[in-house]
């Protein structure tokens, strides 16, 4: 039996023969497993190959799969940070005239401060379980592939100190938080760019790797069918010895 891979070559790469995919030539596009039927000892390596490709597969997939969720949270933070930046420019503008009055000028500082004041929670509660996302500079290591150097870095960086408060309760207040803003929305912006480009990344590896893992499935279910068939073939055969044999017993006996 001959299995073709066609366009999940990629699968027999020699940098995937250390995970025990010893049996996928790399010259090759095709793979050609012993026989399941043979009950030989290769054919039960072969089947473990299977197995634990598949698992190293199912653990990368994972860690790819919780990249792409600390991204999307940073993401969504971010998102709503700038979002929230953008009102404060627009109070920001107004304050910054010289026709408001000072009690005007005030109630816009408390609008501002209540929005501020969400920034932070934002800040504070974008986390994947203990780790911190937008709060602390640092880098996480996920798998991009079975392979051992099949790594994604993903950097998160301190935004806690990067967005300052600002104040708009005199105009030259307004006037330089205006400049202010208008460079947090510009870091905010960038940082969901970046992490944008880490994510779709990561989704490619993911989406080759769904597709490798299936090509493996999928030779594991046409061993176990072969299995089945000769199982069942040998169960044929022996009903059918028995039946002679009985033939063979009354015909002596008459």
């Amino acid at each position: 039996m001959t299995v073709s891979f066609n366009s999940y070559s990629s699968l027999l790469s020699s940098k995937y023969l250390s995970y025990g995919v010893a049996h996928f030539p790399a010259s090759s596009g095709t793979v050609s497993p012993p026989s399941a039927t043979s009950g030989s000892s290769s054919s039960v390596d072969f089947g473990n190959t299977l197995t634990s490709a598949t698992q190293a597969y199912a653990s990368a997939m994972s860690s790819a799969g919780e990249g792409v969720v600390r991204i999307h949270t940073a993401q969504v933070g971010l998102e709503q940070i700038s979002a929230n930046m953008v009102k404060l420019k627009n109070l920001a503008t107004i304050a910054n005239s010289a026709t408001i009055s000072q009690g005007y000028r005030d109630k816009l500082q408390a609008d501002a401060a209540e929005i501020q004041k969400e920034n932070r929670l934002i800040i504070a509660r974008s986390q994947h379980g203990p780790e911190k996302l937008l709060s602390s500079k640092h880098t996480t290591t996920v798998q991009s592939g079975v392979g051992a150097f099949d790594t994604t870095e993903i950097s998160f960086k301190d935004y806690s100190k990067s967005f300052v408060e600002v104040d708009l309760s005199t105009q030259s207040g307004a006037s330089a938080a205006m400049k202010t803003l208008d460079a947090n929305v510009a870091e905010a912006t960038q940082g969901i760019t970046e992490l944008g480009k880490t994510r779709m990344e990561l989704e490619k590896s993911l989406d080759s790797m769904g597709k490798a893992a299936k090509a493996l499935l999928d030779v594991q279910s046409t061993l176990k069918g072969q299995s089945g068939q000769s199982s069942r073939s040998k169960g044929t055969a022996s009903g059918s010895q028995g039946a002679s044999n009985a033939k063979l017993g009354m015909s002596f006996m008459a």
